[in-house]
């Protein structure tokens, strides 16, 4: 079982007689795509992040402001490609969404410079919680520049993956003033800010700076998450960076998203009644989800870290490790697959510096969470048995 993908296998029926049944569809979306994407899409887009995400006035976004594409991670790729030169680096707070390196690196050579989120007044305490540290922000700003691969950007993914961690405005303005000091530039991914079922707010970077960006902060997101549909591949980027559109308008054939993806998202996200109950129900849905993972782990003794957005969380196995190492982790990791035949993502995946705590997607239809945490459960507490003999 797959329980290392991030897919929201909950929502789907609330959006299926749209999906199936788009009353824009015409010949004109058999012809070449507008570069940047159709205005009705971006529209919709605009009238979405309006109303749910940066919170603000109708009709302040603009639309001319947005880029789409064929999911974030093409977008993204652009951006590095826009930004950096081969051998530079960006960095990222970590625990991370292990692909970043992945987007950043194999075509556009950039580097990846992982700086810690673990809270370490928690960590002096023997917990495990995750918050903005500045100073592993210089530290990583300084690793960049002692390697001669100087740092252009921070790429945020808030609210946080792998963590579900939800950051306060403080926090934010922290990043912010940090990347203004360097003059690089901050990319918030803000893919997972519907997604929230924990009880700290989201608050967009431009809701924080009332809208005014400026040249260096941009935002991307898509409709991967938080509307469940990972095999669309439709993302944006919302930028005031007029060099940088100019750009991705240039190479948008080579990560245009599909005239009919764009129209049947149009059509979810211009009409306003079906999308603010989709929102809320799929909200709603991802909590009740939630407090019932919990109480099924503290069913089978399976210990985890809170979440309070996306679609997981993450198992606490440090218990089963024979020391708290990396080198240590991998072996459980592997038995734990072995033994449950489910699989979840390791702690060293996610470039995080506290071994032990593996990334469980928990979006799954009821009977197949059951079975998932059933076996879990099962081979963690014979692990567990084995290693406690042994100690």
């Amino acid at each position: 079982m797959l329980c290392s993908i991030a897919e929201n296998k909950l929502s789907y029926d609330l959006l299926q007689s749209k999906l199936e049944h788009d009353p824009n569809i015409n010949q004109a979306l058999a012809n070449y795509a507008m570069f940047g994407g159709m205005e009705p899409f971006k529209k919709g887009i605009a009238n979405m992040l309006e109303k749910y995400v940066f919170h603000c006035a109708a009709n302040t976004v603009n639309t001319q402001h947005l880029c789409v594409g064929a999911g974030t991670t093409a977008l993204l790729e652009g951006i590095f490609f826009a930004l950096c030169d081969q051998g530079d680096s960006v960095i990222i707070p970590s625990p991370m969404y292990p692909a970043f390196v992945t987007d950043a690196r194999v075509r556009a050579g950039v580097k990846v410079i992982p700086a810690s989120l673990t809270d370490t007044a928690a960590a002096a305490e023997g917990k495990v919680a995750f918050k903005i540290n500045v100073e592993e922000l210089e530290r990583a700003y300084q690793k960049g520049k002692d390697e001669g691969s100087p740092v252009k950007a921070v790429v945020l993914c808030s609210p946080n993956n792998p963590t579900g961690t939800v950051f306060s405005s403080d926090e934010l303005n922290e990043v912010i003033a940090f990347c203004r000091k360097h003059n690089i530039h901050l990319i918030s991914d803000e893919i997972y800010a519907l997604s929230i079922f924990g009880e700290k707010p989201f608050v967009s970077v431009y809701e924080l700076l009332d809208g005014k960006l400026g040249n260096d902060i941009h935002i991307v997101s898509g409709f991967s998450k938080d509307f469940c549909l990972n095999g669309y591949r439709a993302g944006y980027i919302y930028t005031q960076n007029a060099q940088l559109l100019r750009y991705l308008y240039k190479e948008y054939v080579f990560f245009q998203c599909s005239n009919p993806v764009q129209s049947v998202l149009a059509n979810i996200l211009n009409d306003d009644a079906f999308l603010g109950n989709f929102i809320q129900e799929n909200q709603k849905r991802l909590k009740s989800h939630y407090a019932l993972t919990l109480q099924l782990l503290k069913e089978q003794n399976i210990p985890y870290i809170d979440s309070d957005s996306g679609m997981y969380l993450l198992l606490d196995v440090r218990q089963l490790l024979k020391e708290q190492t990396f080198d240590a982790e991998l072996p459980v990791w592997c038995e734990l697959f072995k033994q449950s035949k489910v699989l979840v993502n390791s702690g060293k995946s996610t470039l995080g510096d506290v071994p032990g705590l593996f990334r469980f997607i928990f979006c799954h239809k009821e009977p197949q969470l059951r079975i998932a945490i059933q076996r879990l459960g099962k081979a963690y507490n014979n692990i567990l048995a084995t290693t406690s003999k042994s100690v």
